[in-house]
């Protein structure tokens, strides 16, 4: 019985990577829209694995590796494959693989170059990759205009390899509400992520990419008074 929980980690991981692959064959068959929930899935499993990990006490080298591979599946490769598809074309070809080269420069340079905890150099590779999956299915509703895909990639990939610094989800910067106010954000947010899964994630996307950068070095100016 005691195995179990140590593999958690692990198990997570495998399951953020399943995700990612079952994410791309959906959307090489055109089923754009069912690709969505596994990607989203696979983000929910990236940020639980590390936590699990850390609450276990066994973070070491090989589930960081091995989440590496996961990010690269699901955050690179699965954005990539849905985009090139939707676009079709020359055009598929050039902005599928451009993302997909944002994201691992991205990916590289995390290992490289270590910011201090709760901080990021760029924007984290799922939180690029999920407004543009957004993005690329509000496209296919016709919602959105088809050059915005391209767009999206260019915009969120740039900021994946940017040196803008973001704050971690769990960075102090982003308790901008009292804790009873911050409960509520996220119910609400919660709730609207099951009744909306596309527009809640975008919008959650988006605040956290503008406002993100502000509330930290709000709260950096202030840590240093």
């Amino acid at each position: 019985m005691k195995r179990t929980p140590r593999s958690l980690p692990m198990i997570m991981t495998l399951g953020n990577m399943a995700c990612g692959i079952v994410a791309m064959l959906l959307s090489m068959r055109g089923h754009f829209e069912s690709a969505v929930p596994l990607v989203l899935m696979a983000a929910v499993l990236d940020a639980m694995d590390g936590w699990a990990a850390r609450k276990l006490k066994i973070a070491g080298v090989v589930g960081a590796k091995a989440d590496t591979i996961a990010d690269v599946v699901s955050f690179a490769a699965a954005p990539s494959v849905l985009v090139g598809n939707v676009l079709g074309g020359i055009q598929g070809y050039i902005f599928g693989g451009l993302f997909a080269g944002f994201i691992l420069a991205r990916l590289i340079r995390y290992h490289l170059r270590p910011m201090p905890r709760g901080v990021f150099l760029g924007l984290p590779s799922p939180t690029a990759a999920m407004p543009v999956v957004m993005v690329t299915v509000l496209a296919t509703r016709g919602i959105l205009p088809d050059f915005a895909p391209m767009a999206a990639v260019l915009i969120f990939g740039g900021f994946a390899v940017s040196s803008i610094r973001f704050p971690g989800w769990h960075n102090p910067a982003l308790q901008f509400l009292p804790p009873i106010g911050m409960k509520l954000f996220y119910g609400i947010g919660i709730l609207s992520l099951f009744l909306y899964p596309v527009y809640t994630t975008l919008a959650l996307h988006l605040l956290y990419i503008f406002a993100g950068t502000q509330l930290l070095k709000r709260f950096e100016k202030k840590m240093k008074l």
